[in-house]
């Protein structure tokens, strides 16, 4: 099988069904395992390196506001790879190539190719991907092995804090504006014995006026 993968979750779930061979294009995003870096990167984004980080919420505001991606998608190398599947997302379209994107140049090539879009923003959510992309790539047995192990590290960690102290954590999102991070990454803190309420558990992140971060003090940062 020939597999482009659009976004780095989705390689690196590929890679641990051991499907990293079969990996023919990624993302200009995805940085691991090291296997995969010398593949054809299908992607690229419009913004340039040297921005603040504030300028940087403002474009990604704007392209919110008008619909117009911050990412290209080399359509004519995207062809020349012939991919039976192309692995995409569709939690944010601001983060990564989207689903729409990935299906409008899909049908833009005329390629007869099967796509899959990874939705998870929780741990129930990484799951079900694993098994969707077991089962498209002929890996189900493989995929709901790594499902079984990594719901048992949860399940270990979480039993091993439960009865420790709790400091207040604040993960931090962007600078510039100042966000929190919230959904899949404040689960994460409440799992592994963190007192979250920093964190935004119903978006991906949200604003945070700098006086009420001092008010709650918190015990550990995380950037």
């Amino acid at each position: 099988m020939r597999i482009v993968s659009m976004v780095p979750s989705a390689t690196e779930i590929l890679c641990a069904l051991g499907l990293a061979k079969e990996i023919v294009g990624i993302s200009h995003d995805c940085d691991y395992p090291a296997e995969i870096l010398d593949r054809p990167r299908l992607t690229r984004t419009t913004l340039g390196s040297d921005l603040t980080s504030y300028e940087i919420d403002q474009k990604v505001r704007a392209s919110a506001a008008s619909g117009h991606s911050l990412y290209v998608i080399q359509t004519e190398l995207f062809e020349s790879l012939h991919p039976d599947l192309v692995l995409t997302q569709e939690q944010c379209t601001v983060c990564a190539v989207d689903r729409d994107r990935t299906v409008c140049a899909l049908e833009s090539t005329k390629l007869n190719t099967d796509w899959l879009s990874l939705a998870a923003t929780g741990f129930s959510g990484l799951y079900k991907d694993i098994v969707d992309v077991g089962l498209a790539t002929g890996r189900k047995t493989e995929a709901e092995k790594l499902v079984a192990e990594l719901a048992a590290r949860l399940q270990y960690v979480a039993k091993q804090v439960a009865s420790e102290y709790h400091p207040r954590v604040f993960c931090l999102s962007w600078f510039d504006p100042l966000m929190s991070a919230g959904t899949w990454i404040t689960q994460m803190v409440k799992l592994a014995g963190g007192d979250a309420r920093l964190g935004s558990a119903g978006e991906a992140s949200c604003r945070m006026a700098v006086d009420h971060l001092e008010a709650e003090a918190p015990e550990v940062i995380f950037l």
